[in-house]
């Protein structure tokens, strides 16, 4: 039998609800939408500071010390088209693993739902990227965009946006979730279950996988850029920004499950 990984509909045990394993029915597509929407615009606030931070140490190689001295105004600039993707691609994510996993193994489900989600990621992340860099809004953005790279240039990077999403998915909708189930097996207490899964897990997730991050900025911060991704990962910046990132895996690992955990088990409740 596969590892419980997600909430089900079935009686809850002592300490965590049992999870879908392989084969079962998913969940309502309305549930997996909502709920994915909500949990994204729990951390969404939290996490676009550290992107902003991120894109800037990557993309023009500046020191910590230099991103706290950027204009606060800065750190948010995008937020509204970021929200905009970034809700239904959580979403998107996880009503395609709850649909995947009865066909394969639950984490196999979650880095699956990941890589799909490329096709949304992609564009609104080099969207995003472009304004944190020229300062223009959403609209002009993508007009400057299509006029100076055709709709390929929203896809750029799109090969290293599925694999980091890939390995992100797998570790908020997969590890996590089965991490937390077995610590409090073990008697931990679900705040502390939840928190150290998050960290450990999100602290290898981000390793992983930010020298495919740092190209993938890089491409989307210069669209003409013709850099491959070996000659970025065996540079000395391959983990420039790694720090902020690292922050914001973890708040993303730690916070969505458990915002999505707590809302199946509301609309459980009769």
């Amino acid at each position: 039998m596969s590892t419980p990984l997600h909430p089900s509909n079935e009686t809850s045990s002592e300490h965590s609800p049992k999870f879908h394993i392989a084969n079962q029915q998913p969940r309502p597509l309305w549930q997996d939408v909502c709920i994915g929407s909500i949990s994204a615009l729990a951390v969404m606030p939290f996490i676009q500071p550290m992107t902003y931070f991120k894109n800037v140490q990557q993309s023009r190689s500046i020191t910590f010390l230099k991103c706290l001295k950027e204009n606060p105004r800065a750190w948010y600039r995008g937020l509204l088209g970021s929200t905009a993707f970034f809700a239904p691609t959580i979403a998107a994510q996880t009503a395609a693993q709850d649909l995947f996993a009865t066909v394969m193994h639950p984490i196999l489900a979650a880095s699956a739902s990941g890589a799909f989600s490329a096709i949304v990621v992609c564009p609104a992340e080099g969207i995003m990227i472009q304004q944190q860099k020229t300062g223009h809004s959403l609209w002009t953005t993508m007009q400057r965009i299509h006029a100076l790279h055709g709709k390929m240039g929203f896809y750029k990077a799109l090969g290293s946006t599925a694999v980091r999403e890939a390995v992100f998915t797998s570790a908020y909708l997969g590890i996590v979730p089965s991490m937390k189930f077995h610590l409090q097996d073990l008697g931990l207490h679900e705040g502390s279950a939840q928190i150290l899964s998050g960290v450990v897990v999100g602290s290898i997730a981000s390793a992983a996988s930010h020298p495919i991050d740092t190209f993938k900025t890089q491409r989307q911060t210069d669209l003409s850029c013709k850099i491959s991704i070996i000659e970025t990962i065996f540079k000395k910046t391959a983990f420039i920004g790694f720090g902020w990132r690292w922050i914001m895996i973890m708040t993303g690992s730690t916070t969505i499950p458990y915002v999505q955990e707590k809302l199946y088990e509301k609309i459980k409740q009769p």
